[in-house]
This record gives C-alpha cells, sequence and structure tokens, in this order.
C-alpha cells in the first residue's frame, strides 16, 4: 500500500547530525563519551550525535570570534549550519533540541511502562505512576548512576557544585538529550523507540517503580501529606484539614525567595522556602509529614555504576 510504503519510508530517514567529526581518542571529552558507550555497551553509529547530547549552551557562550563579537557563537570544530539565527548559535548544536525530542520519548516509554505495570488500572494511578518516573530527581540519579555527569560538556562553574540546582537541570537535561540521541542514531535501523525503552527500563524504570509504589513517592508531597489525613479522618472520625499561608518574602525580583507555612486545622506544623510559592508549599508539606513521621526514609545516594 502507498500509506505504507510512506511510512516505511520516513522511518529509514536518516538524520543527518550537524557534528560530523569522528571520535577523537586524544581529546578528553570524547575519551569520556566513548568510555560511557564501553560501560552502557551502546555504541553510536554517528558519534557528533552523542557528542551533542551531552553538549550544553553554556560551552557556546561569550566566544569572541573575528567579526562576531561576544555572544552564542560555535566552536571552531562544527561551522555555523543553515539553522542558526543572526548573532547567534546554530541551535543544532547544543543539546536542546535532542532533550526536547528526549522529553517526548521519555514520556513515551513511561506511559508504556506504567500501563504494563498496572494493566488493570484507570488512567489516575497511571498517570501519577508516569509524572514520579519522569521527575527530575529521578533522572539526575539516573544519569548519575550510569556516570553522564563525567561526559557533559559545559562552561559553568555552578555544574562543579554538588547538589546545585545548575548541576541538576544539566544533567536531567542530558539524560532526556542522550534519549532524543539514541532514537536519532538507532531510527534509521528501525529500532529507534526500541532503543529508548530498552535503555530507560533498564536505568530508570525497573530501578525505581516498586520503590515509588511502595513508599507513594508517586504523590507529590502535598498529595501525600492530603492522603495521610484523609487515612487518618476516615479511621478515627476526627475532621483533619491543611492549608497553607505565605508568612513571608524577600530578595531581589529575579530572586525572590518565599516562605509558606503549613497549618493542619490552623496550627502551624511545619514551613519552608522556595523560588516560588509552589515550591515552598511542596517543602513545607514535606517537611509536615516528617514532622508526623509520615514521610518514607529519604533513599541513599546514587553510586556511579556501569548502566
Amino acid at each position: 500500500l502507498p500509506l505504507r510504503r510512506a511510512w516505511l519510508a520516513a522511518a529509514r530517514r536518516p538524520y543527518s547530525p550537524p557534528d560530523t567529526a569522528p571520535r577523537d581518542p586524544e581529546a578528553e571529552e570524547d575519551a569520556a563519551m566513548a568510555a560511557f558507550e564501553e560501560a552502557s555497551g551502546i555504541k553510536f553509529r554517528h558519534f557528533g550525535l552523542l557528542r551533542q547530547a551531552f553538549t550544553h549552551p553554556s560551552v557556546y557562550h561569550a566566544v569572541v570570534a573575528p567579526g562576531l563579537g561576544t555572544g552564542w557563537h560555535p566552536s571552531a570544530r562544527v561551522p555555523l549550519g543553515h539553522g542558526a539565527v543572526a548573532g547567534g548559535v546554530d541551535p543544532r548544536l547544543h543539546n536542546q533540541r535532542l532533550e526536547w525530542l528526549g522529553d517526548a520519548l521519555l514520556n513515551l516509554a513511561a506511559c508504556d511502562f506504567a500501563l504494563h505495570y498496572f494493566p488493570e488500572s484507570h488512567e489516575e494511578p497511571v498517570t501519577l505512576l508516569r509524572t514520579a518516573l519522569v521527575n527530575n530527581a529521578v533522572l539526575i540519579g539516573a544519569a548519575v548512576r550510569c556516570g553522564m555527569h563525567r561526559c557533559v560538556r559545559h562552561k559553568d562553574a555552578l555544574f562543579e557544585e554538588e547538589g546545585s540546582r545548575t548541576r541538576g537541570k544539566m544533567l536531567a537535561d542530558a539524560f532526556e538529550a542522550f534519549l532524543g540521541a539514541l532514537y536519532l542514531d538507532r531510527q534509521p535501523l528501525g529500532l529507534g523507540l526500541a532503543a529508548v525503552k530498552a535503555f530507560t527500563a533498564a536505568t530508570l524504570f525497573e530501578e525505581e517503580t516498586d520503590a515509588t509504589v511502595d513508599e507513594r513517592r508517586w504523590m507529590d508531597p502535598k498529595a501525600r501529606l492530603q492522603h495521610c489525613l484523609n487515612e487518618f479522618s476516615a479511621l478515627t472520625g476526627a475532621r483533619l484539614s491543611k492549608t497553607f499561608e505565605l508568612l513571608e518574602e524577600f530578595g531581589p525580583a529575579h530572586e525572590r525567595m518565599y516562605v509558606v507555612g503549613c497549618y493542619i486545622n490552623g496550627a502551624l506544623v511545619a514551613s519552608a522556602r522556595g523560588l516560588s510559592i509552589t515550591d515552598a508549599q511542596m517543602g513545607a508539606a514535606l517537611r509536615a509529614l516528617e514532622s508526623l513521621h509520615l514521610a518514607p526514609e529519604e533513599p541513599e545516594e546514587p553510586e556511579e555504576g556501569e548502566v
């Protein structure tokens, strides 16, 4: 059928990475990525895709080039392509486009996994599990276990600070970008989605799902607190309700800090601060769970290891 031929042709259409430079065994960055390939057992057909997946936009920040001045410009390794914006960097050279693709692939793989994990459930628990499996904290842990943190190319000093928000965001982005690169590298063989599903199952879902379900991590702290209060009310007949109140805000407009209190039946139980009111509410709910001895034990820090 013409439609079948069109689908097959589209599936086998190769993606042309903008970075076509081969592996350079003398380059420290390429050596780290080659070691990652060796540990994971995933050999990229187009090494430029792997290099792009681990390249943060900060690599191209404030590079002075003749005739271009200071701004966002690509390195000398790859020329500015036709996709570039005037005075800026070709978006195909760093990992943000691959991260966008990888985010969609991760959600699809998580939906597929959750649907099979809860074969008889309606969509609400499946949705909650999927959301819990793809949050940034989980992705950061998986990236560290896989050794991706040794491969990220960047020029941001905050990445070197353990526990910094910048480091976490860059690791989560790199994990999703890697999924996008893996898909594009394997798709001409018809194995793009299968490769993504296999990798996410091995590094994310099989590692996290049982603990996520057993410890109710599929609920965010506010939802978990409400669930515990509802269960207590059902068992005892005592009506418990939670509310949140903004206690304080301070700092400049671009780095505003908010302090929120969590109240149960009008009594302040805990407070927390965050860069948004929502973040502060989540923190206050988590501290309320801890003060009521309802929070699960903190998981151990992920260890580096082979995929």
